[in-house]
């Protein structure tokens, strides 16, 4: 088995600050842990469950997590990425990074957003098999060159099996939806088909499509919303709002009450996404 050296790649030297750091191949599950992981408190309050994560190559990372703590990380390679070595790393209290070689010189050279080899901020974006979540693949935003025609060559690149989104081409953005390993491992191969620091396409970077959390602990008091409630505002009365993130069309206060409404990012509908 070949074991990568440390020295030889760029990612890692630039993630120097979040050692322990151990390069290894993929391990099949039966294999020994990686050194370098912190094993966590072992308590009986807290036993530990198996969460496996995919990664945006394609790739699946599987680790245990007890107590709040990610440990005990097995890479499972991609079809015919096999030969490929992984920088596995801690970062802070049982947080875990998995990187592939042919990812290094990508966030080296900042076109990759991080989060899409941080175990945890995958999960927390509601990737991985835990029993609460099954995303078989992960969604990204391919950011290029504002105009359709940039958005058309992105859209190009990154082949039919990433099952483009409708392009914000006016934002230079589009989605991307690979909806399996083999998918996600193909549309990977597109992406960074230059074989070094650029993505194809002339895209600019390649970012996590996270999951939007909405919290207003510290929004609604900022412009006086509870004094507006107490003061008797309930918005009757008024026929026209505006919205940040749009409307539960099917909410009982509003069903069949709305006439009239627009999506200014170039929707069709202001039907709401966040559970407003």
């Amino acid at each position: 088995m070949r074991l990568r050296s440390l020295a030889a790649s760029a990612t890692v030297v630039a993630m120097a600050a979040l050692l322990p750091v151990t390069a290894v191949h993929a391990a099949t599950p039966a294999a020994s842990p990686p050194s370098g992981l912190p094993s966590g408190p072992a308590t009986a309050a807290a036993p530990a469950t198996t969460v496996t994560v995919p990664l945006p190559t394609g790739d699946t990372v599987t680790v245990e997590r007890s107590g709040g703590a990610l440990r005990s990380a097995t890479v499972t390679p991609a079809p015919g990425r096999e030969d490929l070595a992984f920088t596995t790393s801690s970062v802070g209290a049982g947080d875990v990074q998995v990187v592939p070689e042919d990812a290094e010189p990508l966030l080296a050279a900042g076109r990759i957003d991080p989060r899409l080899f941080d175990v945890r901020a995958l999960l927390d974006a509601g990737y991985g098999t835990d029993g609460t979540t099954a995303r078989g693949a992960v969604d990204l935003i391919v950011q290029h060159a504002r105009g359709t025609a940039a958005a058309e060559r992105a859209r190009t690149a990154a082949g039919s099996a990433a099952h483009p989104r409708r392009s914000i081409s006016r934002l230079g953005l589009t989605p991307l939806e690979p909806r399996g390993r083999a998918d996600a491992a193909t549309t990977w191969k597109h992406l960074t088909a230059t074989g070094g620091r650029s993505l194809a396409g002339g895209a600019a970077k390649v970012w996590l499509d996270g999951r939007m959390h909405v919290a207003l602990d510290k929004s609604v008091p900022q412009i006086d919303a509870p004094r507006a409630w107490s003061d008797g505002y309930t918005g009757k009365g008024v026929t026209v709002a505006v919205l940040d993130s749009g409307v539960d069309f099917g909410h009982p206060d509003l069903a069949g009450r709305v006439t009239t409404s627009a999506n200014f990012l170039g929707g069709t509908s202001a039907q709401d996404d966040n559970g407003h």
